[in-house]
């Protein structure tokens, strides 16, 4: 059985998802113990591999390049039997005269032309034997951490007269604006401004500006 005291750490997450009883299904979400950084790495490396800094980080460098180049031309690159990179699509966004983003929209049997593409970012998935190696070697077991994001709104009145005032100074919000503010969850961030932005009588707006959606008090 799976160590209840093991190193990776873990709050609970509320899901859009429902059962049968009309409660939220919850879910355990990775929380961060720390941060492993290139120098960390580098450390290690020269420690425990006896491979130089230089040599190591010139290695890195060349891997880069030569992976950046290799994605350029089209191709999945293969990083060892560790991971797989390729090049993430979307549909190109347009922007109309008010400055508000669109895009076209193809069905089935359309064939989107190239000049209707964008590159959006870079997909990096692990291999299977990756993921297998560190599941049967390396995983050590999970604990709850007892501090984590919330996933309900305490004070729904004094939430909204704060993100009032952050309109005020800087013309609107964020998810992760809450987030940083009220200690949420994503979800529940995102939740909370969608619903002050319905109902007959909406609190804000929302309009998606580049990769955001922003939010604004309404009357502010």
């Amino acid at each position: 059985m799976p160590k209840a005291t093991g190193p990776i750490k873990y709050v609970e997450h509320q899901t859009p998802q429902t059962d049968e009883t009309g409660k939220y299904i919850m879910h355990p979400k990775f929380v961060s113990n720390g941060k492993y950084t290139f120098a960390d790495m580098k450390r290690s490396i020269a420690e425990h591999r006896q491979i130089g800094a230089p040599l190591f980080t010139s290695a890195i460098t060349a891997l880069e390049e030569d992976a950046l180049m290799a994605l350029a031309m089209g191709q999945e690159v293969y990083i060892g039997d560790m991971f797989i990179i390729k090049p993430k699509l979307e549909i190109r966004r347009h922007k109309d005269d008010d400055g508000k983003e669109w895009r076209k929209t193809f069905h089935e049997g359309d064939r989107i032309p190239a000049s209707e593409v964008s590159l959006c970012g870079i997909e990096v998935r692990p291999t299977k034997a990756f993921a297998s190696k560190f599941a049967n070697a390396y995983y050590q077991g999970c604990s709850r951490m007892e501090t984590g994001c919330s996933d309900k709104s305490e004070d729904n009145a004094r939430e909204l007269t704060i993100v009032t005032e952050m309109c005020r100074k800087k013309g609107f919000v964020t998810v992760n604006d809450l987030r940083r503010c009220f200690n949420f969850s994503a979800y529940m961030a995102r939740k909370q401004l969608n619903d002050w932005c319905s109902g007959e009588f909406p609190k804000m707006t929302s309009e998606k500006v580049g990769y955001t959606r922003i939010y604004r008090r309404i009357g502010v």
